[in-house]
């Protein structure tokens, strides 16, 4: 979508609802409604609360590839922790958005306290660790600090369950 098409898309609206399985349990992203292309300049609608990037939420710049990334970056976070990233996580007195929640863990070497207690310790740890550093590389704050989607595609063949 951003870097092999014919045409370089920004979906704008990566969340849990619009990835579906196929047959095979492999993730297809659905729903372009706001998806356009990267040489239209007209302003377009900001991502789902909870995914959106900082400077998509300030509404200064149109959509980009890196908006798509840090909504990528939120996806995991969301898988991981089973958190909805709408809502704000309690921590340490503290009202905490999801990306800021597992930031300050990972940063903190307290990973283990992001993960689902769905998962029932059924994980491979460094899978998971290596998964909860990419949603961080993704989440990064300013759009010129994140990976690209070709540098993500890549760590991810990195990670034991996905080679």
């Amino acid at each position: 979508m951003h870097h092999f098409s014919d045409y370089k898309l920004v979906h704008g609206d990566i969340k849990s609802r619009n990835v579906l399985l196929n047959s095979g349990f492999e993730p297809e992203i659905s729903d372009y409604g706001i998806a356009h292309l990267l040489k239209d300049t007209t302003r377009r609608p900001r991502g789902a609360l909870g995914y959106a990037a900082p400077e998509d939420l300030k509404g200064e710049e149109n959509l980009t590839k890196s908006s798509d990334v840090f909504s990528f970056g939120v996806l995991i976070l969301e898988l991981v922790t089973g958190k909805n990233p709408a809502e704000k996580v309690l921590a340490d007195s503290q009202k905490l958005n999801l990306v800021e929640w597992a930031r300050n863990l990972v940063i903190g070497g307290k990973m283990e306290r992001l993960i689902d207690p769905k998962l029932n310790c059924d994980y491979n740890s460094e899978d998971l660790e290596m998964l909860l550093n990419i949603a961080i590389m993704c989440t990064q704050d300013k759009p010129e600090n994140r990976l690209n989607m070709l540098e993500v595609v890549s760590l991810f063949h990195a990670v034991g369950s996905y080679e």
